[in-house]
């Protein structure tokens, strides 16, 4: 399996950190960070750093990569048939859908 890009899996750390019984103070004492830091990284606001991430794994006796979610190229667009932006021609804008927007002159 080739990994693309791997996101942080944070709702699935806060039901790992709630099955083993810590509450966001406790655990953000035991990964070195505060508990407001483990609700916005549970929350999915921001990603931890490595070493955070890796002292989670640790506390919750987890394999590092169990707290990421990976996309791999069979989750990429063209391998699904679909249109990537980079498919555009060069200097075509399109919006968040994929969309290709019309040039406005002016």
């Amino acid at each position: 399996m080739t990994y693309l890009a791997a996101m942080f899996a944070a709702a699935h750390v806060k039901e790992l950190r709630k099955a083993a019984g810590f509450s966001a103070r406790t655990f953000g004492s035991a990964v070195g960070a505060s508990d407001r830091m483990v609700r916005r990284y549970e929350a999915g606001e921001i990603d931890p750093p490595l070493s955070t991430a890796g002292q989670m794994a640790r506390t919750l006796g987890v394999p590092l990569d169990s707290l990421y979610v990976h996309a791999t190229d069979a989750d990429t667009p063209a391998a699904a048939g679909e249109e990537s932006p980079t498919d555009h021609e060069p200097g075509a804008a399109s919006d968040s859908s994929g969309a290709r927007l019309a040039h406005q002159g002016g």
